[in-house]
């Protein structure tokens, strides 16, 4: 008898981000190329100027308000509404 997930985890590609020809694994759970996601903006403030709009703890505010009325069952329409008002506060 077959583990249970055993022929998911052995036909499932893995992601090597140090790799050029890189894969996704197809595991569920697997959260794909997150584990070598590093956000830099240091070539956009270099190259383009670029600065953010809001600061770090604006945004983990935001991102918070957002998962709280997700989690308390607010609606499509509410968060859609919710995240378009958080686009325009942050574009101020």
């Amino acid at each position: 008898m077959q583990a249970l997930g055993t022929e998911r985890a052995s036909s499932a590609t893995a992601f090597d981000c140090r790799s050029s020809t890189s894969r996704f694994s197809n595991r569920e759970g697997d959260p794909h190329e997150t584990h070598c996601l590093k956000l830099d903006t240091s070539k956009a403030r270099a190259r383009l100027g670029w600065r953010p709009r809001i600061s770090l703890d604006e945004a983990v505010a935001m991102t918070a308000q957002w998962y709280r009325a997700y989690y308390a069952g607010a609606g499509s329409d509410a968060l859609i509404e919710l995240t378009m008002t958080q686009i325009e506060q942050a574009m101020v």
